[in-house]
């Protein structure tokens, strides 16, 4: 809140009278515009935390390494190293202690490689890092976790490599890469998690497929002895795809794991009986006819298993074929009997050509054995009391039967399964996957961009098509689980999908049309407890529960109109925020900061959704030199106090991981960095009582986490003119130290600059009743300097002056007349503190 006071009241000359107008906090975070701020808004806020909800602003916490690094050896170019993702599985424990599993925490560091044209993550030179959680003290046999360690047993039994998220070539209208594999390295996998077990797509030679990810802890020791550390097996296997008769086909779906989907043979039974594993319908063509519009005529094939006793005895089969009309009650009706059916040598094809005339039926067969038949018959024949109560077909009794149960003929021209084909769709091409309901969903399939497939419950072995698919009107961006439904985003339109009571369908609704995504987007959609929160075109969206009049449904609320003209200029914007905070550059419209983006991924941290885009920052000094930084710019959304704020830090070239997400405190990032040519990596954690960044990288730390605000144009008594004549800060120091600010002061868009340096009087007499302020004071320089527009000037506050009191403030003396004004604070202090506030004071200008 913002409130205007006396600040010195002079009676007797009206017009003297001086104002103080004081912005208690910034709660409500940055709002990006020229025009007015109100009160809680500023224009930037770059590397500030907002604290007990806009009391005050303290610095962001500084990114500390945590234990030790590991060494992880390099084969291939360095800069072709990234962590392909982080999660948690079960590993098998070492047999000297359990036979029991442990869900541990690790992550997946790898080198990319190109597999059939798409860049990948070679399991040959991948790296396992596990938590340690099988480490034996010589007198505490108990597990426990005690580290880090690195193994690399890959790749067997598969040698392949691990599929990547696709990379973009635009965003927000940055410079990227031109798009090559050389130039965009892989730097985010596809995998999911379900029931402790980790799931990938991975490139092999000849094809892709589904792999889960295996551990084991294994003794190092000698036999009999407990080992003070455990190696650790590892390695990719194959999903096995599950078989599934025709029957289950027709019923459930065609399994879209196996490479031919739709192909059934007649098998020697084990049993020593016969049989029968389902009825499949086809096209006269022989293709198989998933759907069909009435008239159609249809070759329904028996597959069965037959006893090898019946091919030894040269048995044959007989079939009668039966229709029931689904709609109504009648009995079946036969459409080929027995007595007529050809006979079939076990093993043959049986098969039979029908046109229905009806919309919903189901198909019966009844299959007989020829030597069966001839022994009933010779019964029935032989006893005249049979006779007078049964005719002779009566009395044949069928081997086997079975039913195809429903089949549905359509003339509606828009259901979405009348066209469908019986496509072997490789679904180890998706581009993205998740678990839903202890299902496996993916989704982005070649050659079938606009289909979710979705596999059958604990199962992930068997994806069921077309029965477990939707198809939507657009591609298919992402799907995330939301409570528990299921949320689509297409290109166009958001969907719920909700399954029904019964656990084996479910329900879609779109609830939100006209959206504008691209497939870059996937990587900003995050389950933020019970919201959603996903980028659209260049703005921000979240999903949140609407309980109004007590249905449970969903509401769209955009979250980054504060910000939404920095999102329309971003490159130019993030520019002028670096050059505010670092000054790479003196002049930059002469000499302006150029900025590549390398990469771009979102996540959660306690409260805030964090936006990263890693920036390659160019800067061409005089002499024509080259100077390069990589900056990891965060775009924070806190979406408790719904505020925007700017994270900065120097980074290297691989991105950092979320290893351990956290919603109640500071998020663990798994990192990678290069030290005498060598690749290491450990985890890292902010500490918010630690401000200064210190986490290793590839090259010598240059910029700090420097704290800046940019209070943005404030108009007070916007129709009259004022001459300002201070700006007071409240600072509360948590250390006797000095504190370094720069300050430029703006009135109507024109920057005051003087020719003054700034001294700093403290009062230190503890009998003053002003003691503990700082007055900073314009004096003449002797050698009079104009700084550039973007140099700041410079004072300090010398707090080692009041070793008794930690609240200080700073009156700075400016000088302006206008309207309203800004105030630019940088302060370069890596150690904690706390600005409380921002006060403006001045005199209006009645009648001048």
């Amino acid at each position: 809140m913002a409130g205007t006071v006396l600040f010195k009241n002079t009676a007797r000359n009206a017009h003297r009278t001086r104002y103080v107008t004081n912005v208690d906090n910034f709660s409500s975070g940055m709002r990006f515009t020229d025009a007015p701020h109100a009160a809680g808004y500023a224009k930037s806020i770059v590397n500030f935390d907002i604290k007990n909800d806009g009391e005050c602003l303290v610095p962001r916490g500084g990114l500390h390494m945590l234990g030790d690094s590991l060494e992880v050896s390099a084969v291939f170019p360095l800069h072709d190293y990234c962590i392909h993702h982080a999660s948690a599985m079960f590993i098998q424990a070492p047999s000297e202690t359990s036979e029991d599993v442990k869900l541990c925490k690790y992550y997946i560091v790898g080198a990319s490689t190109e597999v059939n044209g798409v860049r990948s993550f070679d399991l040959a030179n991948s790296y396992l890092v596990v938590e340690n959680a099988f480490k034996l003290g010589a007198e505490q046999p108990e597990l426990g976790i005690s580290g880090y360690d690195a193994y690399n047993e890959c790749p067997t039994p598969i040698a392949g490599a691990l599929t990547t998220k696709p990379w973009f070539t635009e965003l927000q209208g940055f410079r990227t890469a031109d798009g090559s594999l050389s130039d965009n390295v892989a730097r985010d996998g596809i995998f999911t998690s379900l029931e402790g077990n980790t799931y990938v797509f991975v490139h092999t030679a000849t094809k892709n497929i589904l792999g889960r990810l295996v551990a084991q802890f294994k003794s190092t020791a000698a036999p009999g002895h407990l080992s003070q550390d455990w190696g650790i097996s590892w390695w990719v296997e194959e999903v096995s795809p599950t078989e599934i008769q025709p029957t289950q086909a027709m019923n459930y779906g065609y399994n879209m794991w196996k490479d031919n989907p739709y192909s059934f043979v007649n098998t020697v039974s084990g049993t020593g009986a016969i049989q029968l594993t389902g009825v499949i319908p086809y096209a006269e063509d022989g293709t198989l006819l998933l759907t069909a519009r009435p008239g159609t005529p249809i070759i329904f094939k028996l597959y069965y298993r037959y006893p090898q006793a019946d091919v030894d005895n040269e048995d044959k089969y007989l079939v009668q074929w039966e229709v029931q009309d689904l709609n109504n009650s009648a009995d079946p009706e036969v459409i080929k009997k027995v007595r007529g059916s050809t006979e079939y040598t076990p093993g043959s094809d049986i098969s039979f050509a029908y046109t229905p005339s009806y919309t919903a039926f189901s198909i019966i067969v009844r299959l007989y054995k020829k030597s069966e038949m001839a022994s009933q018959d010779a019964e029935w024949e032989s006893d005249p009391t049979l006779q007078a109560l049964i005719t002779k077909d009566e009395y044949l009794t069928p081997n086997q039967v079975t039913t195809l149960a429903s089949y549905y003929l359509t003339s509606n021209a828009n259901s979405t399964v009348l066209n469908l084909d019986a496509v072997a769709y490789n679904v180890a091409t998706a581009t993205g996957m998740c678990t839903w309901q202890q299902r496996l969903v993916v989704w982005g399939v070649t050659g079938a961009k606009t289909t979710l497939f979705v596999s059958e419950v604990n199962d992930p072995g068997y994806m069921p098509y077309p029965n477990n698919c939707e198809i939507f009107t657009s591609d298919i961006i992402c799907a995330v689980p939301y409570l528990s439904s299921l949320l689509v985003f297409t290109k166009d339109a958001l969907y719920k999908l909700t399954y029904n009571d019964d656990g084996l369908s479910y329900t879609s609704e779109c609830i939100q049309s006209r959206l504008n995504m691209e497939p870059a987007d996937a990587n900003t959609v995050l389950v933020v407890q019970n919201m959603v929160y996903f980028k659209s075109g260049n703005f921000y969206y979240m999903i949140v529960p609407n309980n109004q009049n007590g249905a449970q449904t969903t509401q769209l609320a955009p979250v980054s109109r504060a910000v939404e003209q920095m999102f329309n200029s971003l490159p130019k914007v993030l520019a002028e925020v670096l050059n505010s905070v670092y000054n790479f550059t003196a002049d930059s419209y002469h000499n302006p900061i150029q900025l590549t983006l390398l990469d771009y991924c979102t996540y959660v941290a306690n409260t805030q959704v964090r936006n990263v885009y890693k920036l390659q920052c160019a800067v061409h000094d005089t002499h024509g030199v080259t100077h390069q930084w990589i900056v990891d710019t965060c775009l924070n959304y806190d979406t408790v106090l719904r505020a925007w704020t700017i994270y900065l830090y120097q980074a290297g070239p691989y991105r950092m991981c979320v290893y351990t997400p956290s919603a109640t405190g500071e998020v663990v990032f798994a990192h990678l960095y290069a030290l005498a040519g060598v690749l290491r990596t450990c985890v890292v954690q902010a500490d918010s009582t630690a401000p200064n960044d210190d986490f290793p990288l590839d090259v010598h730390r240059e910029l700090g986490n420097w704290q800046f605000i940019d209070t943005g144009y404030r108009d007070f008594s916007e129709s009259l003119k004022k001459r300002f004549r201070e700006i007071q800060f409240s600072v509360n120091v948590l250390n006797s130290q000095h504190l370094y600010f720069h300050t430029t002061f703006t009135v109507d868009d024109v920057d005051t600059t003087s020719m003054y340096r700034y001294v700093v009087t403290h009062i230190t007499d503890p009998n003053d009743p002003n003691y503990g302020d700082a007055y900073v004071d314009r004096v003449l320089d002797e050698e009079l300097q104009t700084p550039a527009l973007t140099e700041f000037d410079t004072w300090e506050l010398d707090t080692a002056a009041f070793p008794d009191i930690t609240v200080h403030k700073v009156r700075f003396k400016v000088a302006g007349k206008g309207y309203g004004g800004a105030v630019q604070l940088l302060s370069k202090n890596e150690l904690p503190f706390e600005l409380l506030y921002i006060n403006w004071v001045y005199r209006v200008m009645f009648a001048r």
